[in-house]
């Protein structure tokens, strides 16, 4: 049973038969459904094609997104792995026993240090393949932030980046174009270099399918330029929010010309939409005795998304509507829920302040003269606010913010941030 607490939300028939097609659904989604039409023992099918993979002296597997790790466990199973790489999401459990796979947790939906660890893990092994060997990437949603190797750029600017592009409203393909443009592997970079044969089968969660989108297409050709990055950023009036670092690496590239990857090489195949899920959902819906309507793909703001479904109920007894998609969320402040949230970021505004500001000559003196004992506790508190601040500055964006939906609460949360880091520059002017 996918769905843990089945038995406690079931506690009426409607409930239990809207539960149903949910865990149809969500059963439909388990990679191995779909992967069994694809791997077989030794061997990849691809159409009419098989890839009999004994022709090879090494297999490699590299897996990243959300359901990496069921695909890798499947494909562990059927195909004589030599070594592999998995990339999935912190605070999750791997049920990979292999030694013959190295498992990095990295951070979603924002890209932290160990997103960069195993990207440049993947790139290494990637690259150092020999022409005799051969390379199977499964690839699912969420890898763009789970594999990261910014370009030009800090870590921090890229999640800055990818903070500002996820409250600004962009669709889940203009995001990923800007991202692709800040990285060096993903738009197909992955597989530049790439000397041996490999093919990527693909779980997509983008509405339109696009290879190029999902996962920011580490292995598939790039259809998107610099220009296109520019005029997302343009779009939603960025520029100004943007690290400056960003906005040079993008401006700058307006100038080069966008790699290629190896289309001889790598094949991509498509093995899992949406739209599968939706398909059993609607046969077990039909089933259970509902007459059924379809809204898909959900894929304008939330609040449009929601109405309109809203329009789509029936009176009628035993109608049900399913829908899937992906709607994006606008960072609206014109609309405020939590008041206080709106006052205390203005607040916090107008009472920032700067190291350079604050003259410690005079506190220099004196701390000369303090005894042995009171300079230790002098010591022992300004490291553990150093420490704290480290931890606070971090663990706001990286473990909290990117939970929170209300825009106002982001901001503080944002603001705070920033002040920790700001308070970690004062206790480096202080020491």
């Amino acid at each position: 049973m996918m769905i843990k607490n089945f038995n406690s939300l079931a506690n009426t028939k409607m409930n239990k038969k809207a539960l149903q097609i949910i865990e149809a659904g969500l059963t439909a989604a388990e990679p191995k459904n779909f992967l069994k039409s694809f791997v077989g023992k030794n061997h990849i099918r691809l159409g009419k094609n098989r890839i009999f993979l004994s022709n090879y002296a090494k297999i490699f597997v590299v897996a990243y997104g959300k359901a990496s790790d069921s695909m890798a466990e499947y494909v562990s199973k059927k195909i004589n792995v030599s070594q592999g790489i998995v990339v999935i999401p912190k605070h999750t459990k791997s049920s990979i026993v292999s030694k013959k796979f190295k498992i990095f947790y990295s951070g979603h939906p924002l890209p932290d240090k160990e997103s960069v660890r195993a990207g440049k893990a993947v790139r290494e092994l990637v690259n150092n393949c020999s022409k005799r060997d051969f390379v199977l990437f499964l690839v699912s949603g969420g890898g763009s932030s789970l594999l990261a190797l910014p370009d030009k750029i800090t870590l921090s600017e890229k999640k800055h980046a990818t903070k500002l592009l996820l409250q600004c409203g962009a669709t889940i393909d203009e995001f990923n174009c800007v991202r692709k443009h800040l990285s060096m592997i993903k738009g197909g970079k992955l597989v530049q270099n790439m000397n041996c044969d490999g093919c990527a089968l693909v779980m997509s969660d983008v509405v339109s399918n696009d290879l190029s989108v999902i996962s920011s297409g580490c292995t598939y050709n790039d259809n998107t330029t610099f220009s296109d990055a520019i005029k997302i950023i343009t779009k939603y009036s960025l520029g100004k929010k943007l690290p400056k670092k960003v906005i040079t690496h993008l401006k700058r590239g307006l100038n080069t010309k966008t790699m290629q990857p190896n289309r001889l090489t790598i094949k991509n195949k498509i093995i899992a939409t949406n739209h599968d899920c939706l398909d059993v959902m609607v046969l077990k819906s039909r089933r259970l005795g509902f007459t059924t309507k379809v809204y898909s793909p959900v894929k304008h703001d939330v609040s449009v998304s929601a109405k309109k479904i809203v329009r789509m109920i029936s009176e009628k007894k035993n109608s049900c509507i399913i829908f899937g998609g992906e709607p994006t969320g606008i960072f609206e402040l014109n609309n405020i829920k939590y008041q206080w949230a709106y006052n205390l970021w203005e607040m916090m505004l107008n009472n920032t302040w700067f190291p350079k500001e604050v003259q410690m000559t005079a506190d220099a003196k004196d701390y000369k003269f303090l005894t042995p004992a009171e300079k230790r506790m002098y010591d022992l508190v300004l490291s553990q606010l150093i420490f704290m601040d480290s931890l606070q500055t971090n663990n706001l964006m990286d473990n909290i913010n990117p939970y929170i939906t209300a825009p106002e609460i982001n901001a503080i949360l944002s603001r705070q941030s920033y002040e920790e880091a700001n308070h970690s520059k004062s206790y480096a002017v202080m020491v």
